[in-house]
Formats: C-alpha cells, structure tokens, sequence
C-alpha cells in the first residue's frame, strides 16, 4: 500500500516565499486593496496575498485568484512574476492531490530561477520538483533533485531549507523499504529544525514515522508517532497535515484488522480532504476504505470505491494510484473467483507499473538539458562566490574535486539503485514465503478439525448406533422365542418404540451431518408461517414421547420467515426434542417469538434441568460433540444442536442459550424475514 506523506512545509516554503501570509488583515482590506490597486505590479502582489490568505478556507477563490495573478505576470512577461505565480500554481496542485499539474509549473518556475543568480530560491525549487517526483513515485528523479536542493542549503547554512530536503529523503527511504536510512535521515531533519526553530517540524516528522513504522509492521510504534502528529497538528492547525494523519491512521488500523475504527478515520480524512478540494487524497483515502471493505467481503462497496478512485487517478494521471487501484480490482475479482477479469486488472497495473520506468524521449531529453543548465549554474555560481578569494590556480583543483564528486555521485546512485532493486526482490520472496507458510498452516488447521470429526463420527457409529440395533434385535429375539409374558409385552414394546425413535433421530441426523460436511446440502429459502410449523412439530412429537409434556406456543399467525423450510423445521424438532429431554413428565415449553426490522428472533424456552456454565461452552462444538442422558434416561448424540448450528448460519441467522442449572433453559436462535 503507498503511504501519502506531506514533507512539513515543503510545498509552503516555495508557496509563502517573497510574501508573507496576513497576520490579522481581515478579507475586505485585502479586496480593497486590489481595487485600489494602481498598477499591475501592485495587482500582482496583492493577488498572491488574497491567494495565501484563502488556501485553506475557500480553495476556489483562492484558486481564482492565483489564475489572475499568473494571467497579469504573462501579459507583462515580467520573470519575477511569473515565478511567483507558477510557485502559487504549483502548491495548488499539490493542495488538489494533481502533483502532475504542481510539476509542470514547478518546471516552468525552475526555467526562470535557473537563469538568475538566487541560490536560495534555487534551493528552494529543487526541493519543489523533488517533492512532485516522489508524491508521482518517480525515485530516481525525486533523489536527484532533493539532494540538490540539500547541497545547496548546507552551503548556505539554512537549516529550514536543509530540514525539509533531509526529511524529504528520509520519505524517499522509507518508501524504498531502508528503515535504517529513513530513521537516520529523520533524526538528522529533526536536528536541523530544532536548530532553525521550525516548530512545526516535529509534527511532519512524527507523522512520516508513522508511515515508515507501518511499513515496517512495527505497528505499536506507528500508532505512537501517528497519534502524536494528530495531537501536535491539532494544536497548531496545521490544517494541510491533518487528513494525511487521519488516512495514515486509517492504513494503521487496516493492517492490523480494526476495521471499524479504520472506517471512521478514512471518512474524517475524506472530509478534510473535500475542504481543500484535494481529489486525489479524497481517491486515496477511498481507495484505503476500499480495501477494508475487501477484507469484510463488502464486494459491491469495495468496487464501487475503487473504480471512483481509478477514476480521479486517470483524470490526474496519478500512475501510482492508479496501479494500487487495479490491483485491488484485481483482488476483489479474484476472490469473487471471476479470475479473467482479474487477470486484465493484473496487467493493467503491470502496464501502468512499467510505465513510470519508460520516459518519453522528448521529455527524457528536456529533463537532461534542465539537469546540465542546473548543474552548469551550481558551478558558475560557485565560482562567482570563490573568485574574489582564490588564486587561478585553485580552481584547477576545485574543477578537478567537482569531476571527482560527480564521479562518486553517479556510482552512488548506480548503488542505491542496485541495492534498492536487490532489496525489492527479497522483499517480495519473504512476502511469498509467508504466503506459502500461512496457506500451509491454514490446511494443516483444517486437517486437524477434520481427523477431530472424523473420531466423532466412527465414535457414533461404533457405539450410539450399534448399541440400540442390538437392543432392538434382542427384544426381537425374546418375542421370538415366546419368552415374553403378556404382562411383559406392553412395557417392551414402549421400550421398543423409544429404542426405534431414538435409532431414527441418531440415523437422520448422521445423515444430514454427514451431507453439511460434505457441502451437499442446498439453500432453497422460502415464506415459512412459524406457528403452522411449530404446531407440526409439538403434534407429532407428543405422540412419539413417553412423557407428559405441555407446550405453549406463544407465536403469531402473522410471523413469518425467510429460509429454507426443511433446515428449519429440522431446527426447531431439535430444539423441541432437547427441551423434551432435560424437561421432567409434566414439565412446560414455551416457544415464544419477536419480528424485528430485518429478522425474528424466536426462543425455546423449559423449566428442566438446565445446563452448567462449562457444558455450555462445548454445546455447539462440531468437534466435541458433547450429550448426557435426559431426565428420563433418553440417550443422545450430541449431533442435534451442532447441526441446528451449522443451518441456522446457513440461513443468516444465530444460535446461543441462556441456562440457570434446576431453573430451565432457553434457547435463541434469528432467521431472517426477507
């Protein structure tokens, strides 16, 4: 998953530069301003003002504002304006999430620095490209002009300029998966904004932690520094950091499968996001809500969040988005099991990944010349600096240390990039070796609660079912033999007829719990009345019982539900017959029922013998299997609730009791109504 990051004033620096923001000066002086205005260099100036004051209170005006500024600056053709204006573009469209649009005026501003003699704005637009090229998940370029843009600060001593670039590169790190690199680089960041007093820093820098940590999946660590950017933002405003935090929050919590809590931070970035108009954070944090919905097999809201945040990442032309889009489409296809249309997502991200290594020759050569032209005003101004304090014969030797550090630069970045390449590669062996290893201890789980049912049910067979036929064959064989006495006739045959009902039930239910293990038994859900079935049941149950049982059927005529007759009915016979058992001759069941919006909830209620706090645990364990004889000696299998279990689930409903031992027992069970 790609973690957004806002370098603390990175964009800020190259917006607010030459104009501060208005302390204090209230919107209709600043409009009174402009109309008063007597020149277009004053109109200007007063538009960048009006531009900065509105940023983050109404992006639309703002927005019109910066427009005219830009529109005046090329009318006149004045340079100075122009870089003011495109600056204010730029920080726009990265206020929008459109770090494309933001680049392309950083670019036009960077021909115009280039060809002054300012280091310091210099500086300050090498730190601006850097920051469009890694929010666009461009690396190597991002690398290339950060660590410029921190050349240059350490020369002047600005130790602002110097933190945002040192903490840009600690981002550029953490994204590449080199924790160690990241963390040093930040501590070295945290060092040069204690030192400029930039207070605003430790926020940024607590936030980004977060982010590397999460990576890292040293989620307790993560959850510390995110929630301490949140705290320190809120205290300070930072309005620009607080939807990050709250998306970041939200990835947090994602991972580690608190689904409910990554929601409500997903939905506060998002709103955040709409108050600045941010389109691409408002894609990513719906994408980010997306995939929790996937984890929750919420499919339909999954696609529908990934296909609108695709969306946007198209219209921006946002390629790293746009892969982490379809490769969620991709996921959701797949265990939807539509694996050709994951397939086509799998290479649409493929061919979107592989785009952001394959540069357009004319831009390619366009960015070679920019890099020349830079790297050719780094020397001449260096040289400007150096001459009026150095003999000719030193710059021989500075010339000759300059081919030297370009020397070990390029090696450095043929380094980086081969450690970099080597890295990912191992990174994503370790993730498949996991893979394999989870999916190997999955299937040995599932053998193990197999082998367990397996013993269950050669255990019923073996006794529970053997033990009955022989009683039965041995009355037949007495009867045969005449060696029953009339009086004696009436008392066996009862006894007959309980081992025969008793032989019935263990048979029916072995049947239907072999077919639920097998995965054989089909859902035909239906309009079920509850009382007309009810009834069905208490009649034909009293005439089987020897016991003098007495039902109250509390439910409506008007009740219905929706499922499928033969697994209720087979639900509620269970639930009656096990009220029956632990129900002393002459004892009450009472069957009571509740409609609800979206489901019933009916409940078996007997004033038997109720069942302990540890037997209840084990009732509906398919594993266990758990019976104990009733309170007229009835035997059991302890099959009955396990499948009243598995159907009720089956229909979308729930199973649970609530038991006093000598008080009854009552049990609940909800079926859907639609």
């Amino acid at each position: 998953m790609m973690l957004k990051s806002i370098p603390f004033l990175f964009f800020c620096l190259a917006f607010l530069s030459g104009i501060a923001q208005p302390k204090g000066s209230k919107l209709d002086s600043l409009k009174n301003e402009l109309a008063s205005a007597g020149n277009d260099s004053i109109r200007i100036e007063v538009l960048s003002k009006l531009t900065a004051y509105l940023v983050y209170q109404d992006y639309s005006s703002s927005k019109k504002y910066a427009d005219q500024a830009l529109d005046l600056a090329i009318k006149n053709n004045w340079d100075w304006a122009k870089s003011i204006a495109y600056s204010r573009q730029g920080f726009l469209g990265n206020i929008r999430g459109d770090h494309r649009t933001a680049l392309e005026y950083d670019t036009k501003n960077f021909q115009i620095v280039i060809s002054g003699n300012d280091s310091s704005q210099l500086c300050v637009v090498y730190n601006d490209m850097g920051n469009d090229y890694l929010e666009l998940g461009k690396y190597e370029e991002a690398y290339f002009y950060v660590t410029k843009s921190f050349e240059i600060a350490k020369n002047l001593k600005e130790n602002v300029n110097a933190a945002i670039a040192m903490h840009n590169l600690a981002v550029l790190y953490s994204r590449l998966g080199r924790m160690d690199l990241a963390l040093a680089h930040f501590e070295g960041s945290a060092k040069f904004s204690l030192e400029a007093n930039d207070s605003e820093g430790a926020a940024f820098n607590s936030h980004e932690l977060g982010n590397a940590y999460i990576l890292a999946k040293d989620f307790p660590k993560a959850k510390s520094n995110l929630f301490t950017s949140l705290s320190l933002s809120t205290e300070m405003g930072i309005s620009i950091l607080t939807p990050r935090i709250y998306q970041s929050i939200g990835d947090l919590f994602s991972f580690t499968k608190d689904y409910a809590r990554s929601i409500v931070y997903y939905d506060s970035a998002i709103q955040d996001y709409l108050k600045n108009e941010n389109i691409f954070g408002v894609a990513e944090a719906g994408l980010g809500k997306g995939k929790v919905f996937l984890q929750q097999k919420k499919f339909k809201e999954a696609i529908t969040l990934a296909l609108g945040s695709l969306k946007t990442a198209e219209e921006l032309k946002a390629q790293t988005l746009a892969i982490a889009c379809f490769a969620t489409l991709s996921q959701i296809a797949e265990m939807q099991g539509d694996y050709k249309i994951a397939l086509a997502y799998n290479k649409s991200a493929q061919q979107t990944r592989d785009s952001l290594t394959s540069i357009n020759v004319v831009s390619q050569v366009f960015e070679n010349e920019f890099q020349m032209r830079s790297q050719k005003k780094d020397e001449q101004i260096a040289n400007l600096n150096k001459m009026r304090e150095q003999a000719a014969s030193d710059l021989k030797r500075q010339e000759f240390i300059r081919n030297i550090f370009a020397v070990v630069f390029a090696l450095t970045i043929v380094l980086l990039y081969t450690v970099y390449r080597s890295g990912k590669r191992k990174v994503e062996l370790n993730d498949l070796l996991i893979q394999h290893q989870a999916e190997i201890e999955k299937r040995t789980q599932e053998l193990e609660e197999l082998n367990k049912v397996k013993d269950k049910f050669f255990s019923i067979i073996s006794h529970d079912l053997r033990s009955p036929i022989n009683s039965l064959a041995g009355l037949l064989d007495l009867m045969e033999r005449n060696e029953i006495t009339p009086d004696e006739l009436p008392a066996l045959t009862r006894e007959m007829r309980v081992q025969f009902t008793h032989t019935k039930n263990l048979i029916n239910n072995l049947l239907d719990w072999t077919l639920i293990q097998m995965n054989k038994v089909s859902i035909k859900k239906e309009k079920i009345g509850l009382k007309a079935l009810i009834d069905d049941n208490v009649r034909l149950l009293t005439s089987m019982s020897s016991k003098k049982t007495n039902f109250i059927n509390e439910v409506g005529e008007e009740i219905t539900a929706f499922a499928d007759l033969n697994m209720i009915n087979l639900v509620v016979r269970n639930l009656l017959l096990n009220g029956i058992k632990f129900t002393d001759n002459g004892g009450t069941i009472t069957i009571s029922a509740v409609r609800g919006e979206k489901e019933i909830t009916m409940s078996v209620k007997d004033n038997g013998v109720g069942i302990s706090p540890d037997i209840q645990k084990v009732l509906f364990d398919k594993t266990t299997g758990y019976s104990t004889r009733g309170t007229a000696n009835e035997k059991g299998t302890g099959l009955g609730l396990i499948l009243c279990k598995e159907f009720i689930e089956r229909n979308g409903g729930k199973i649970w009791l609530e038991s006093e031992v000598k008080k009854g027992s009552t049990f609940f069970i909800t079926i859907p109504v639609v």
